[in-house]
């Protein structure tokens, strides 16, 4: 991974080639967007610190602890990438760039971290998904030789390395029935691509070539040593490439968010809606009871305390259930269903296209790093909700909170509704700090929260 801290205009940076990048975005608020000088990655200030990692393996399903997945998308590459500032001035010291194999069809990922000084800390992760056999390269044409045109087989290789003297990078690859047929392709591949770009004796790259089989990859030198025969360059390679995947093990071992589930955020202990609910509605100036209504189909597989709740809830005047929470708006009854169906589409769509097949835990309160359908939303907003988990086991009934980058990974918040109105319930009667931060008040009829 490849570090820099930059100084951008306008707080916008630009991933950009030589050629046209057709770019696919998923993203929120214009952080990261398509331009006509390719992917626009926009910060909130001008001094940054930008990191570049490129990972020829699957993405993990994990996040690293401590960032945030601001945009990802898709996007062809034809030609060497660089970072770019607003006035085309090129970043130097992102290497990493230099190692895709070109063409490629690219997954990108954008996460964001704020540091204890509070500047601004971006991590770009590109990862090669398929390349591309046939297509124009840009100004950059691979090296040709007799063992690129392999198009089919079950493993593949690349090599590559950069231009003396210029931000240029040329690589060739293939595909073999067997690992050993692809090493030899790829030594030999290699050779013909040192002695192409670097004719000159002891002008090899510093870093050596980059060499590629399947979704390992490493950086390898002695391909411009004839003294070295293929079996020593060979033991090199896979050296090299397991070196490298326990390098990233070792990385993704310390940094990985734990599966397993985190205690309860608050400890308030399960005691009754009604009871809780009379509480804020006393402070409210609202009647407790409920206005009985006819229950949705479905509604005898919810919790009692889902059931209480919903029904107080559905006679709740519009201004309360927008402020009755300081960070969620309330969900009716009719609400809770149709967003639950929702989200359950829209992540089962998500993992489809990301093929990923997740197997979530049916025991409440255990992250199921999805959207599953005993989740039922009872608050949310922009794609971020409070869900009742009717799961069975010791805490059926938890509110956990759900988050459209890190789904359940923050685990339960409370260990029940009541438990959370009592809190609620508290922070009215006596000020005290609801959901570790938040102070209520009254004005002009509605909740305002400080």
């Amino acid at each position: 991974m490849d570090t820099a801290r930059l100084s951008v205009t306008h707080g916008t940076y630009f991933l950009t080639g030589a050629g046209n990048i057709d770019i696919a975005v998923s993203a929120a608020d214009g952080l990261c967007e398509p331009s006509q000088r390719g992917l626009a990655l926009r910060a909130s200030s001008q001094e940054l610190e930008v990191s570049v990692d490129f990972l020829v393996r699957p993405q993990p399903n994990r996040l690293a602890e401590g960032w945030t997945v601001l945009a990802f998308g898709t996007f062809d590459a034809y030609s060497p990438l660089q970072l770019e500032n607003a006035e085309g001035q090129v970043f130097p010291g992102f290497g990493s760039l230099s190692q895709i194999v070109l063409p490629s069809e690219l997954k990108f990922r954008l996460f964001r971290s704020t540091v204890d000084d509070g500047s601004e800390r971006y991590l770009l992760e590109l990862t090669s998904l398929s390349n591309m056999p046939g297509q124009m390269s840009g100004r950059d044409d691979a090296i040709v030789t007799g063992q690129s045109d392999s198009s089919s087989g079950d493993v593949y290789w690349s090599v590559g390395c950069s231009v003396p003297g210029s931000a240029r990078y040329v690589s060739t690859n293939g595909a073999a029935r067997s690992r050993l047929a692809a090493m030899g392709d790829a030594i030999d591949a290699g050779r013909i691509l040192l002695r192409s770009v670097y004719p000159q004796p002891n002008t090899a790259p510093v870093r050596g070539i980059s060499v590629g089989l399947g979704f390992e990859s490493g950086q390898v030198h002695g391909f411009d040593d004839p003294a070295l025969d293929d079996s020593v360059l060979a033991s090199r390679i896979v050296s090299e490439l397991r070196d490298e995947a326990a390098r990233e093990a070792e990385i993704l071992a310390a940094t990985a968010v734990p599966t397993d589930r985190p205690g309860v955020r608050y400890d308030t202990v399960a005691s009754s809606v009604p009871e809780q609910w009379s509480r804020v509605a006393g402070w409210l100036s609202l009647s407790s009871e409920p206005v009985r209504q006819k229950r949705n189909l479905g509604d005898g597989t919810w919790p009692r305390e889902l059931i209480e709740f919903a029904d107080r809830v559905d006679t709740l005047p519009d201004i309360y259930r927008l402020s009755l929470l300081p960070t969620f708006e309330l969900f009716d009854r009719e609400r809770m269903r149709s967003e639950r169906a929702m989200m359950v589409e829209i992540w089962a769509l998500v993992a489809e296209e990301e093929g990923v097949e997740n197997i979530p835990s049916l025991e409440a309160g255990v992250s199921a790093w999805t959207f599953v359908p005993e989740f039922v939303p009872i608050a949310g907003l922009d794609g971020s909700f409070l869900v009742v988990d009717t799961r069975p086991g010791e805490l059926t009934g938890c509110v956990t909170l759900f988050d459209k980058v890190d789904a359940d990974a923050a685990g339960p918040q409370w260990n029940s509704i009541s438990a959370m109105l009592s809190d609620l319930a508290s922070s009215f009667d006596a000020g005290t700090l609801f959901d570790g931060a938040w102070r209520p008040s009254l004005i002009d009829g509605g909740v305002e929260w400080t």
